[in-house]
C-alpha cells in the first residue's frame, strides 16, 4: 500500500481549517485509516473543530471491540459529532463551529467509506468516480432538478452544507462499499481541491506514474489556479505490482458490511467532475436545512501560519510512522 498525502494553507487563506490523518498500520480493529475534515467557523474554530474531530474519532475507533468496519466508522463519526457540538456549546469563541469528515478504510479487498458534508473520495480505476455524495444546498437542488451541474459549478450558494459534524445533536452519516481492483486508487479531498482542479486533470495526475508524489502534485494544481481555498489531499493506492490484490480476497463473516447493518450503500456512479454538485442518486431527495452559510469562509489567525506548510510524504506498509496529521 502506498500513501500520498498533503494540505496547504492555499493562497489566499491565513489559517489551515483542513486536517488530515493518515495510517496505513491497524487503528483498533481497523487494518487502516484515513481521514479528511474541513473545519467551519469564525477566528480559530474552524481550525480546532477540524482537528478535534479528528483526534476524538480515532481515539474511538482505537478502543472499539468491534469487527464491523461500517459500526467501527459510524461509532467514530458520532463521538466526534458530540464531542465538537459539547465544545462548540460551551465555550463561546467555539459557537458555530462545525467540520465536514470523509473516514475510508481498506479491509478484505473491499473500500469501505464514510461521508458527512461536502469532502469528497473518488475512485480512479478504469475510470474516474465519485463515491461518495455532496451533503451541499446547491447538490440537493441539482439532484431536485432545480439546477444542472454546470449552473451549480460558479452558484453563489455553492458553499452552503446541509450536514456537518458538531451542528445537531444527531448525525445522518453516508456510508459506501466499493470492491477493489487491481490497479485502483482512491483519493479523498477538500473542496479546496475539486473547485480548483477539474476532475479529468485530477485523473491524469493519480493515473501518471512518473509523478513522484501525488498528493503534491494536486495541491501543486490547486493553488495555480488560484488556492482560493485550504487543500488537503489524500491518496491511496491499495495494491501494487509489488503487493498486488490477493486472489482469495474477501470478507469475512465478522467484516461483512450488510450482515448485519443496513448502513453499507453501494457505490455511487460518477460525478459530474469538478462541479459543486453531485449526481442523481435516483432517489426522491428531501432538501436538508443548511448548516453553514459559508464553510469555506475561514478563520483567520496570523499565528496559524504555519499551517500553510505542506505534510506530503508518500508511506509504504514497512516504513515507519504511519500516522500523519497536518502541524
Amino acid at each position: 500500500m502506498k500513501v500520498y498525502s498533503a494540505t496547504d494553507i492555499g493562497q489566499i487563506r491565513k489559517m489551515n481549517q483542513d486536517f488530515i490523518f493518515v495510517s496505513s498500520e491497524p487503528v483498533g480493529n481497523l487494518p487502516n485509516l484515513f481521514v479528511v475534515a474541513d473545519g467551519m467557523g469564525g477566528h480559530n474554530a474552524g481550525d480546532y473543530a477540524s482537528r478535534y474531530g479528528v483526534g476524538v474519532l480515532t481515539e474511538t475507533i482505537r478502543e472499539d471491540h468491534n469487527f464491523n468496519p461500517v459500526r467501527i466508522m459510524r461509532a467514530g463519526i458520532e463521538a466526534a459529532n458530540k464531542a465538537v457540538l459539547a465544545k462548540s456549546q460551551s465555550d463561546p469563541e467555539l459557537k458555530g463551529m462545525g467540520s465536514t469528515m470523509v473516514v475510508a478504510t481498506v479491509v478484505g479487498g473491499y473500500l469501505f467509506v464514510a461521508n458527512v458534508g461536502d469532502s469528497r473520495l473518488y475512485l480512479a480505476g478504469e475510470a474516474f468516480r465519485q463515491i461518495t455524495h455532496d451533503h451541499s444546498l446547491i447538490a440537493e437542488m441539482v439532484r431536485l432538478g432545480e439546477l444542472t451541474p454546470e449552473e451549480g459549478m460558479n452558484h453563489p450558494d455553492r458553499n452552503i452544507i446541509t450536514r456537518a459534524i458538531g451542528t445537531t445533536e444527531e448525525v445522518k452519516i453516508d456510508f459506501f462499499d466499493v470492491k477493489l481492483e487491481n490497479g485502483d486508487c482512491f483519493m479523498m479531498c477538500s473542496d479546496g481541491l475539486y473547485n480548483m482542479v477539474e476532475g479529468s486533470v485530477i485523473y491524469k495526475v493519480l493515473c501518471d506514474h512518473e509523478v513522484k508524489d501525488k498528493a503534491e502534485k494536486l495541491v501543486e494544481l490547486a493553488n495555480a489556479g488560484g488556492g482560493l481555498d485550504n487543500i488537503a489531499v489524500v491518496v491511496v493506492e491499495p495494491y501494487t505490482a509489488d503487493e498486488p490484490l490477493p486472489e482469495d480476497a474477501g470478507l469475512n463473516a465478522d467484516t461483512q458490511p450488510a450482515a448485519d447493518t443496513e448502513d453499507a450503500q453501494p457505490a455511487a456512479d460518477a460525478a459530474e467532475e469538478g462541479t459543486a454538485a453531485d449526481h442523481d442518486s435516483g432517489e426522491s431527495v428531501e432538501q436538508e436545512t443548511p448548516v453553514s452559510s459559508d464553510p469555506g469562509n475561514k478563520g483567520e489567525n496570523a499565528d496559524e501560519a504555519a499551517a500553510g506548510e505542506d505534510t506530503a510524504e508518500e508511506t509504504d506498509d514497512d516504513q515507519a510512522g504511519p500516522e500523519t496529521g497536518r502541524n
